[in-house]
């Protein structure tokens, strides 16, 4: 495999990502983390992608505080 279709499979891999956490933010407002952690591996199952469990957590909790940022504005 070259460079050239490594960084595509990269980038295919970085917009796949993307488009499960943005899906996620957008489809379980207010949702708790474990939830959102759910989505976001079924996404990723769907998707074809592997992402480490710890970026998982993560990207969960993250979305979390983020609705919990809105609810305090």
């Amino acid at each position: 495999m070259s460079n050239r279709e490594s960084n595509g499979e990269d980038a295919a891999k970085a917009e796949a990502v993307e488009n499960v956490e943005s899906g996620a933010r957008s489809q379980v407002p207010g949702a708790e983390p474990e939830t959102v952690e759910e989505h976001l591996e079924k996404g990723f199952d769907d998707a074809g992608v592997d992402v480490p469990q710890d970026k998982v957590s993560e990207m969960a909790d993250e979305i979390h505080r983020d609705k919990d940022a809105q609810i305090e504005e």
